[in-house]
Parts: C-alpha cells; sequence; structure tokens
C-alpha cells in the first residue's frame, strides 16, 4: 500500500494551515514539487515515502467487529535482523512475537494484522543502521542507553525521524474501532492509535525472556524513548515528536479510550 494524501484533511490532522503544510513539503522535499505552493487547487499529493503491507492472520471479516477478538503489530522493518539474523536489534524478534499473537488471535474466531511499514532503522536507514551497530561493537558500550542514542546521532545527525501522528490511518480504512491486543512498547504508537480514536483494550510487550544480550541495548533504548526520556527530532510542522509521557498501557486491561468518529487523512493505493 502507498500513501495518497488529501492535502487539507492532512493539515486539519496537523491542526496547522494548509498552506503551512504545502510551504514545509516543498522546502523539506527541495523544491521537487513546485506544484505544491504554485497549484492550491490540487489537493490530492503522492508523498516521496516508503509504503506499507498488511499482513492478515484468520477471518478478515471480523476485523471491523468490536466484539471479535483483534490483535494488532504496527512494524517497523528491521532490515538486518529479519534478513540476515542479526540480533543487535529487536525487528525478528517483535515480528515473530507479533506473528505469534496474531496466531492466537485467529485461534479465538478473530484476526491479528501486521501493518509492516518500511521505516528501517528509525527511517535512517539500513546503511545508517549498520554503521550505528559497528561503531557501538567496536566502543564496546554494552547496553547503555543514553551511549546508545549518542552513537546514532554521531553517526547519522539524529536519533530517529519517524513520525506517527499518520500510523493508524491504515487501521481506520479497515474500519477498526477497537484492538483488544496492541502489542507494542512505544508509547507513540500508542498515543496516536488512541488520538485516532480506536480504543485500545490492552498492550503486550516482547518478553524479556526472549532478548539476547546483544538486543538488550536497543531494547532499553526503546522502553527509555516510549517514556519519553529522550528527546526526539522537532517536526517542522507540530513541534516535539514526543508528546506529553504517557503511562504504560496495561497489560491485562484497563480503562476504554474515548471513542470518537475519524476517518483517514489519507488514502491508499495496493
Amino acid at each position: 500500500m502507498e500513501p495518497v494524501w488529501h492535502l487539507p484533511g492532512v493539515a486539519r490532522r496537523f491542526g496547522v494551515e494548509e498552506s503551512h503544510l504545502r510551504r514545509v513539503l516543498y522546502e523539506h522535499t527541495g523544491g521537487m514539487f513546485p506544484e505544491l505552493v504554485t497549484r492550491a487547487d490540487l489537493e490530492i499529493f503522492l508523498p516521496p515515502i516508503n509504503g506499507l503491507t498488511i499482513y492478515m492472520v484468520g477471518d478478515v471479516a471480523t476485523i471491523p467487529d468490536p466484539d471479535a477478538p483483534l490483535v494488532v503489530r504496527l512494524h517497523d522493518e528491521s532490515y538486518d535482523a529479519e534478513l540476515f539474523g542479526s540480533h543487535a536489534s529487536t525487528g525478528r524478534l517483535w515480528l515473530v512475537y507479533g506473528i505469534e499473537e496474531c496466531v492466537r488471535a485467529a485461534q479465538a474466531g478473530g484476526c491479528g494484522l501486521i501493518v509492516y511499514a518500511r521505516q528501517e532503522g528509525n527511517a535512517l536507514g539500513e546503511v545508517a543502521k549498520f554503521l550505528v551497530h559497528n561503531a557501538r561493537a567496536k566502543s564496546q558500550q554494552g547496553s547503555d542507553v543514553r551511549q546508545r542514542e549518542e552513537e546514532t546521532e554521531r553517526v547519522t545527525g539524529a536519533a530517529d525521524v519517524r513520525l506517527y501522528e499518520l500510523c493508524a490511518d491504515p487501521l481506520l480504512w479497515l474500519g477498526i474501532s477497537r484492538i483488544h491486543t496492541f502489542v507494542t512498547s512505544s508509547g507513540a504508537k500508542t498515543r496516536a492509535v488512541q488520538a485516532a480514536g480506536i480504543e485500545i483494550i490492552k498492550t503486550v510487550k516482547l518478553p524479556a525472556s526472549l532478548l539476547p544480550p546483544s538486543a538488550i541495548a536497543e531494547a532499553n533504548f526503546k522502553e527509555e524513548r516510549s517514556k519519553g526520556s529522550f528527546s526526539n527530532p522537532v517536526s517542522p510542522l507540530f513541534g516535539s515528536n514526543n508528546g506529553p509521557p504517557v503511562p504504560p498501557a496495561p497489560l491485562l486491561e484497563g480503562p476504554a479510550s474515548p471513542r470518537r468518529s475519524g476517518a483517514p487523512a489519507h488514502r491508499f493505493i495496493s
């Protein structure tokens, strides 16, 4: 699936003027799309960002049913772990664990979704990720999370350039209003899904027993990032990417999020 942005809708979602959104997109794409600022009548924009794939396990007819078991994993590509079997990152472990949870939902009569987004290396790319892994291995930094962030910023200039404000749109596109099990440790993803009006009943995290020693640094880094302990890059559209810290979602059951009607700000072509 590839994103297709309706610019007035995206601007409303970001809480900015459409003209500001167009100017920022024009500047941050190096002026490749002059129509953004010269053709206000063109409301559709194909952003030069990677798409995603949705893998469905179980009875797909139950996906929009709020009472049917539904498991969701919003997964970011981890090229080194998933292709080469590296134990320096947790991507493959999260993916396999998410698939296992999806199978459990299918066995219970529901469905599981793996939304596989191509945001390799915190959207910094696989080459940058390999450079960071190599630099950390040579310096023997172990599991120190601040050294991990500092090394990433030294190599790439940023620790994480992912934005999650629109990550719930594929779920809205599928008619989802309630997730029974959300497989994540990311506060940013949780906030974005709840802000879209989707209720999350419980979240589950990757069990610590599945982590090899070489992946502990990344796991600790993600845990601290989910608590807002580190500052994410500042978006030119809406400021800090972190937002206010939120308490960890309950592992069993918790209060329902307020459900709001919503519609995707952008559509998809597959």
